[in-house]
């Protein structure tokens, strides 16, 4: 692995299905709007296994052994942050601003309570 890589542009956010609840549709909209030149990655349950299943088989069974779903996604943010990178939001982030990581790695969020 390549540790002076940059944060490659793409951004992940996970729902159940690709029908997307709508009070959320408005940040999903803006985070695309703002940040026209990353790619965009809405994965679904089914596509979330199929990665596991695909890119980490030896934790399959205990992904598919979480007695909820978003103990699941929760899990996933990690793999897919370990193997592709990139950045991942929570569908009712709303984002301000476009992305300007520079050369960093990585960076973490601040949440700020309003």
């Amino acid at each position: 692995m390549n540790y002076t890589t940059m944060i490659p542009k793409i951004i992940h956010q996970t729902w159940k299905d690709e029908q997307i609840p709508g009070e959320w549709i408005p940040y999903v909209d803006k985070v695309k709007r703002l940040n026209s030149g990353w790619t965009y990655k809405l994965w679904t349950d089914e596509a979330m296994q199929k990665f596991v299943e695909d890119e980490f088989p030896d934790f399959l069974e205990r992904y598919l052994g979480f007695s909820r779903n978003v103990m699941r996604a929760d899990a996933f943010r990690y793999l897919i942050m370990y193997k592709i990178g990139g950045v991942y939001l929570d569908l009712d982030y709303e984002v301000l601003k476009p992305f300007d990581f520079k050369d960093y790695r990585v960076v973490l969020p601040h949440n700020r309570q309003i």
